[in-house]
């Protein structure tokens, strides 16, 4: 099968991918599970990333759509994704075609981080005949009173269904399946199977067609069958040996300095990295735009982050595994890898997001001389790596020193971005590749130009070679922005006024006569004394009947458990 037509297609939607969208031949996926999903099959596919799995559910519920004959405007098709970003990509693809067919579909996107007020006012209004949604966002939205009508479902699809699973959406997923139709079609979507993923096909798919497309890489045509990962032709990979996380970055520098005309994704391990490099960066290598993309960014940012960076022609994007799952940017030329992903699972996701749809692309792994044993372990994984010398430019950090000591806002970036990559190492995955102790502390500290190392619980005790306290105290860094440093001298006072208040206190309380402290002590005696007499007083009242005496009510009401003390037992 080697057409658009041989999948049986409805001709205006051939037409559409052909014309508008300018696939001229189907991939091997779409060409196995395309027929499949049309004639009414449960489908479970398992293909590489970049291997066009979205195109292979959404044209099926257009082709649907196209052939019913009712004009019902109720939920057809519900196509639940792991995370916003690839919600979005896939609710953009859809509009697309929806446009060139004369928009005669409604299609909806629910997804958090949005307003939820608009959402349910949208389904207030009728929800689209296509819903687009993350499991979270439309858990949330059917336990709303006005919920989704979903009696119309014919299709279901569970894109990126191991990451679904990853995130803990298992109950959700089981809780949205119940609210649709058993007589449905339902279409998994996955790069890897995993055990859960398994599980989830027997509790929602009906005797389903299993398809599993491998498209090897150039790199592995002569690898055994069994080997577990398969990579796109075009696809070269590369890395680089670094002796200390302090050469990582002017390795950077450089490599982004000898492509400034290009396309590039660098993923680092933290969000805490992507804010502190953001700022750096631009700085450092003059000439390239820099956007940054995480999951604690708010949504209406990530939205328009993902917007430019989509329509640039060059660039680099700072982000985290936030976009390494189905993620789908046009053209990207490299995937830079400053930091190794913690699921090593996530280390193909990464390089997918190049030489996507037959096309060609490089990616380079920085890595330590002490993790090298990394690349025996991706060697077994069936990812071949080639060694690549970087240009380092060591200059880079005389523009970080000056830009960090210059602003407090990014000189508290850079200690967050160590207590980060701190944390992120400590709690890698390949803790035996990427040991904790062997990782050079003072080295790290001077890569964020810190003055201080903070104090955190992971190094405390530690002891800290290759570092320098400075003299200068990091405290006389003030904000370049006048308002933060009003704010924060005001705090500063607030705070000094706090000590000097509870000084004051101590002080008054040391400084009292032993003849003032035995006083205190009688009175405090005393005091207690007369309240046991009080309360025997009352006690002896009760137990006389006397139950009604004003004395007697008041302490009754004041504690209601004395009552229980003299109930009568019965025999």
């Amino acid at each position: 099968m080697s057409t658009w037509e041989e999948t049986g297609l409805k001709p205006e939607l051939v037409s559409v991918i052909t014309h508008q969208l300018e696939f001229t031949t189907p991939t091997p996926v779409q060409k196995a599970s395309i027929p499949l999903f049309i004639s009414n099959k449960d489908v479970c596919v398992e293909s590489c990333t970049g291997s066009g799995k979205t195109l292979c559910f959404v044209m099926p519920i257009f082709h649907k759509l196209l052939a019913r004959e009712s004009s019902s405007s109720l939920p057809f098709a519900l196509i639940l994704t792991p995370s916003r970003e690839l919600a979005n990509q896939i609710f953009e693809v859809a509009k697309q075609i929806n446009s060139h067919l004369g928009d005669n579909y409604t299609i909806d996107c629910f997804i958090g981080g949005r307003s939820l007020p608009e959402d349910i006012q949208k389904i207030e209004n009728g929800a689209g005949q296509i819903i687009i949604a993350t499991p979270g966002r439309l858990d949330d939205l059917l336990g709303k009173e006005n919920t989704i009508n979903f009696k119309d479902i014919e299709i279901l699809v569970l894109d990126e269904a191991d990451r679904l699973l990853d995130l803990g959406f298992k109950e959700k997923i089981h809780s949205i399946i119940e609210k649709v139709p058993k007589q449905r079609r339902t279409g998994l979507f996955s790069a890897t199977m995993t055990t859960q993923v398994e599980a989830l096909v027997r509790a929602g798919l009906r005797n389903p067609a299993y398809i599993s497309v491998k498209v090897k890489s150039s790199i592995s045509q002569n690898k055994k069958e069994h080997t577990k990962h398969y990579l796109p032709k075009g696809l070269s990979n590369y890395y680089s040996l670094m002796e200390s996380y302090y050469d990582k970055f002017p390795g950077l520098v450089g490599f982004l300095k000898s492509h400034l005309n290009e396309k590039i994704i660098v993923f680092l391990g933290t969000c805490a990295s992507t804010n502190f490099y953001t700022h750096i960066l631009p700085k450092a290598v003059e000439g390239m735009s820099f956007y940054r993309l995480h999951g604690k960014m708010k949504q209406s940012q990530r939205d328009r982050v993902y917007e430019q960076f989509s329509n640039s022609d060059k660039g680099v994007l700072l982000t985290t595994d936030l976009i390494a799952r189905g993620i789908d940017f046009q053209d990207i030329n490299w995937i830079v890898q400053f930091d190794a992903p913690q699921n090593p699972d996530y280390f193909v996701h990464r390089i997918g997001r190049t030489a996507r749809a037959n096309k060609v692309g490089n990616t380079i792994l920085f890595l330590l001389n002490k993790e090298d044993s990394y690349l025996n372990f991706l060697k077994m994984r069936n990812i071949e790596m080639n060694y690549i010398e970087l240009e380092k430019n060591y200059e880079c950090y005389h523009t970080m020193k000056n830009t960090v000591l210059n602003d407090r806002e990014i000189y508290e970036k850079a200690q967050s971005a160590f207590v980060g990559y701190l944390r992120y190492y400590k709690e890698h995955q390949l803790s035996y590749i990427f040991e904790f102790k062997h990782l050079d502390l003072g080295y790290l500290a001077q890569s964020f130009c810190l003055l201080r190392i903070p104090r955190v619980k992971e190094i405390l005790g530690k002891s800290i070679d290759n570092f320098v306290q400075s003299e200068v105290d990091p405290e006389s860094i003030k904000f370049k922005d006048h308002k933060k440093e009003k704010q924060r001298a005001q705090e500063k006072e607030r705070k000094a006024l706090e000590i000097a208040e509870v000084k004051k206190k101590r002080k008054e309380k040391k400084q009292r006569t032993r003849t003032e402290k035995r006083t205190a002590k009688r009175k405090s005696s005393y005091k207690d004394l007369k309240e046991f007499v009080d309360e025997e007083r009352i006690i002896r009242k009760i137990k006389k009947g006397q139950l009604q005496s004003q004395e007697v009510q008041e302490f009754i009401n004041e504690n209601p458990e004395f009552t229980k003390l003299f109930r009568k037992k019965r025999h």
